[in-house]
C-alpha cells in the first residue's frame, strides 16, 4: 500500500531516515576521533625523562600520532571540520527527528503519519513519542566514552564505560518508554550483558598474568552469558 499512497520522493525520504539510523554510530565515531588525543610522554617520569620528546601538553592526535593536538594542521584544518561535522552528523539527526515528530504530534494516530514516520514512534508509549531521539543521544554518549576513553588507562576506560552503561540502564528502566515489556526486557539484558562483559574483562587488565585455566573459565562464562541473552523469550 505504501507505493500507492506515497510519492517516490517521500519513499526515498523514509529510506534516507532509516539509513541515518544505521550510519549514525559510525558518523559519531568518526567525528569524535577528530578530537581524540593521546598523551605519550610527560617529560618527568620514566627512567630517562630527559630523552623524552613526545611531551606536547595536549597530546597527539589518535588518527596521526605525528600531529600535535590543537596545534598546526590539526588546529587550522581538522578541528574546524570536526566542529562542523559534530553539529551536522551528531546533533542534527536526533534534533531533526524530534522536531519532525513534535510538529506531527497531533497527527500521530493518522494512517499517513504512521506510514511515513511510524518506525520512529509506534513502539513507544504516547507520551514518549520522541524517545527515539533520546536513544540516539544515548548511543552518542557511549561512542564518545569509547573514543575518548582510549587516552585513559585500560581500567579507567572500562570503568567509565560501565558507569555510562549503568546510567543509561537507570534512565531507560525508570522511564520505561517502550510499550512492549519484552522489548524493554531485551534492552535491559543487552546493557546488562555489556556491563557484565566489561566487569569480567577487568580480570585481563588488572594485576598479574592470569592462570590459563581461569582464562578459559572466564571466556566460557562470557560465551554462556551471550548465548543466554540470545535465547527466545516469551512475552509477559
Amino acid at each position: 500500500q505504501l507505493d500507492k499512497t506515497q510519492a517516490l520522493s517521500e519513499q526515498l525520504g523514509i529510506v534516507l531516515m532509516i539509513a541515518v539510523f544505521i550510519l549514525y554510530p559510525g558518523w559519531a565515531h568518526g567525528v569524535f576521533s577528530v578530537f581524540a588525543c593521546y598523551h605519550i610522554d610527560d617529560g618527568a617520569s620514566g627512567p630517562f625523562p630527559e630523552r623524552q620528546r613526545a611531551t606536547w601538553g595536549w597530546g597527539y592526535w589518535i588518527r596521526d600520532m605525528n600531529a600535535q593536538c590543537y596545534a598546526g594542521t590539526h588546529l587550522s584544518l581538522y578541528l574546524p571540520i570536526g566542529v562542523v561535522a559534530f553539529h551536522l552528523f551528531c546533533l542534527a539527526p536526533p534534533l531533526v527527528f524530534y522536531a519532525l515528530l513534535w510538529c506531527k504530534r497531533k497527527q500521530l494516530s493518522t494512517l499517513s503519519t504512521i506510514q511515513r514516520f511510524g518506525f520512529l514512534f509506534t513502539r513507544y508509549r504516547p507520551k514518549y513519542f520522541w524517545w527515539e531521539s533520546v536513544l540516539m543521544l544515548q548511543e552518542l554518549s557511549l561512542v564518545a566514552v569509547e573514543v575518548f576513553g582510549r587516552a585513559l588507562a585500560d581500567v579507567s576506560q572500562q570503568i567509565l564505560l560501565m558507569l555510562a552503561a549503568f546510567i543509561l540502564i537507570s534512565i531507560n528502566m525508570s522511564c520505561s518508554p517502550i510499550k512492549s515489556h519484552l522489548i524493554t526486557l531485551l534492552e535491559f539484558l543487552s546493557m546488562a550483558v555489556l556491563s557484565l562483559t566489561l566487569t569480567l574483562s577487568l580480570y585481563f587488565v588488572v594485576g598479574e598474568e592470569l592462570d590459563p585455566g581461569l582464562v578459559v573459565r572466564l571466556a566460557a562464562m562470557l560465551s554462556e552469558v551471550h548465548v543466554l541473552q540470545g535465547l527466545p523469550l516469551e512475552e509477559v
